[in-house]
């Protein structure tokens, strides 16, 4: 269990500077980039904290939704600080102006996007059994981060856009220019392609219905589990004394198992 609670951490770490380099990437400038950063942190530790008030521990299910969440959590503050950043890239706002313009145009869409993944993560906490409790933590640790991460968006992010953002300047840096030549070839691919696919509309039906058919059949046959095989959520366990013990003497050695099998496994909330 400890090595799982290592490997999901270093998961952890990973996805993050994953998250900060597509994001320098794309929009190319450092400042922007420290304000998405910005918001992992602060929604995660406020996820931290209601995780405490709800009784659920670090476990490989928690923090495997907090990996999942990371990518989660930053997608508002882009949103934001993107079109903050094209609004002052123009030259006709200053930071602050284009914060409150951002904001007049993203509010609605930013909160519907968090409803959208709240209303799909948190039924899922209701589920009964041993799976519904390995759901529960699971779902609502992400619902948690998607809803301080969507309140980040509308109160955060736009007032460090306005402190921090300035207008981009051409750029001489050699990754960027041959980003920017890779990225623009595959837009205009994809533009080609797409133009194509329009003109040939039944073909391009036809494939799909088939794909889709294909995927669906796969999906069919395939075994179906939440769970690994080899992980049914219990243990099973063959205690063997000398003839007459007593049950007093039974109950120790049971209860001794038992606290060794906890020492490893009780982060599940199994006992």
């Amino acid at each position: 269990m400890r090595e799982s609670l290592s490997d999901v951490l270093t998961t952890f770490l990973l996805t993050t500077l994953i998250v900060m380099t597509v994001i320098l990437f794309f929009l190319q400038n450092w400042r922007a980039v420290v304000i998405p950063m910005i918001t992992i942190p602060v929604s995660l530790i406020a996820t931290l904290a209601v995780m405490k008030l709800m009784g659920f521990t670090l476990n490989t299910l928690t923090l495997f939704g907090l990996v999942l969440a990371i990518a989660i959590v930053v997608d508002d503050a882009i949103v934001v600080v993107e079109d903050c950043s094209r609004l002052v890239d123009k030259g006709i706002m200053t930071p602050r102006q284009a914060a409150v313009k951002a904001m007049q145009e993203l509010t609605g869409p930013v909160v519907g996007e968090v409803l959208v993944l709240m209303a799909v993560f948190i039924p899922t906490a209701f589920i009964s059994g041993i799976t519904g409790e390995l759901y529960k933590q699971f779902a609502l640790t992400i619902a948690v981060s998607t809803a301080f991460s969507g309140f980040n968006a509308l109160t955060l992010t736009p007032a460090l856009c306005a402190l921090f953002l300035r207008p981009l300047k051409p750029t001489k840096n050699i990754l960027y220019k041959s980003f920017n030549k890779g990225f623009d070839r595959a837009l205009n691919l994809y533009e080609k392609t797409i133009a194509r696919l329009l003109c040939h509309s039944g073909l391009t039906l036809a494939v799909y219905g088939a794909v889709s058919a294909a995927a669906l059949i796969w999906f069919v046959n395939r075994p179906s589990s939440y769970l690994p095989e080899e992980d049914m959520g219990y243990f099973m366990a063959s205690v063997q004394l000398p003839t007459g013990a007593s049950m007093e003497r039974t109950e120790k050695v049971v209860n001794a198992i038992c606290d060794e099998i906890k020492k490893y496994y009780c982060p599940l909330n199994f006992f």
